[in-house]
């Protein structure tokens, strides 16, 4: 977590939605409905709102953009090519090795069961007992037969639980992990792409509308900005910037006592705040901003007759539930609440009619 100021819609789901301020990006305890959901209450007479000038500008894709995503991409699906180097060693724990097999069971193939071209790290435990361990020693060019036994409890095949099976393996070459794709490793690893060249054109098409979507929200969030500037604000309740500044710091809280730190050591471990009272500081900052800028998108809403219909809700919390991995809408639900979740796509929608009644440069 940066300790920057956040994009409005960021803000808004900080406490939960985004929580990879840890190693092992767990989920808070702090659940949001344990934040009793509180729109703001204060007074305010809001600026103009129509038809002001936005300019959004798009940075340009570069080809080190798209090298760059592609090696995000290597990262989680590696490209296993040949190490020539190898070529005449034997497997050893901790190889990637590419292998053909077939697998039987009294003699007889099984569902499953074979392959060609498998890329598999000995050690990994990807595949079932005995599988890896049996081909530590072999080299490449070389067939051998593994004995390999099915766990006990084996849902995906329950007439396998428990059986041991018959591998002849191919050792096709020992290989390592490149940090570039080729022709095939596309065709491989993508169902609508066969040449670099294409895919290339893929992820720039994709970083572009990336860069524009975000240029527009950016946009859009300089135009509230504007409305908040020229708006005049009435008194502000403490509890409205209370609920916000306790949506903003009860996630960190959260994992600095699951982390058995104390919350300095925590921030200073794994964020960019160096203590409890810049955290503390800055929440509350972003607090009080963030009621200015609800408070200016709820008079914009009840101005504007602007709703939520079921199926705008069902489509938001699926948005949710998707961005932060939840298994369901219904866990979503039970950890932001109805309230809150309908809240929070009013006010986009708040926002989104602010862009689009701009006047566009």
């Amino acid at each position: 977590m940066k300790n920057g100021r956040r994009a409005l819609l960021f803000l808004l789901l900080a406490a939960v939605l985004f929580t990879a301020c840890g190693k092992k990006n767990e989920k808070p305890t702090v659940a949001v409905t344990d934040i009793v959901f509180h729109p703001c209450t204060g007074e305010v007479t809001i600026g103009q709102y129509k038809g002001l000038k936005m300019k959004i500008e798009v940075p340009a894709v570069t080809d080190a953009d798209i090298d760059r995503q592609i090696k995000e991409f290597l990262a989680v699906r590696p490209n296993y090519v040949e190490d020539l180097d190898r070529a005449g060693d034997a497997v050893k724990k901790g190889d990637f090795v590419n292998i053909d097999f077939v697998g039987t069971v009294n003699g007889e193939p099984f569902e499953g069961g074979s392959s060609q071209g498998y890329d598999l790290e000995i050690g990994s435990k990807t595949l079932i007992s005995g599988f890896e361990e049996g081909l530590i020693g072999s080299k490449p060019g070389e067939t051998v037969t593994v004995d390999a036994t099915f766990p006990e409890t084996y849902t995906r095949q329950p007439s396998l639980a428990g059986v041991t099976a018959q591998f002849e393996v191919t050792i096709n070459y020992i290989s390592k992990k490149a940090d570039y794709i080729t022709d095939e490793y596309v065709a491989k690893n993508s169902r609508s792409y066969k040449t670099v060249e294409d895919f290339r054109k893929f992820v720039k098409e994709n970083l572009e509308k990336d860069a524009r979507e975000k240029a527009e929200e950016e946009a859009g969030l300089k135009l509230l900005d504007e409305v908040v500037n020229a708006s005049k604000f009435g008194e502000i309740p403490e509890a409205d910037i209370q609920y916000y500044y306790r949506r903003l710091i009860a996630p960190y809280e959260s994992y600095a006592q699951q982390s058995g730190l104390e919350l300095s050591a925590f921030l200073k471990l794994y964020t960019d705040y160096s203590s409890a009272e810049e955290l503390y500081a800055r929440s509350r900052e972003m607090a009080l901003d963030s009621v200015k800028q609800f408070m200016v998108l709820q008079k914009i809403a009840e101005a504007e007759n602007i709703t939520v219909s079921d199926e705008e809700y069902e489509e938001y919390v699926t948005g949710v539930r998707t961005e932060g991995g939840y298994a369901d809408n219904a866990s979503v639900e039970q950890l932001f609440g109805k309230d809150f979740l309908t809240y929070s796509k009013q006010m986009e929608k708040a926002l989104a009619f602010i862009a689009d009644n701009a006047v566009r440069e």
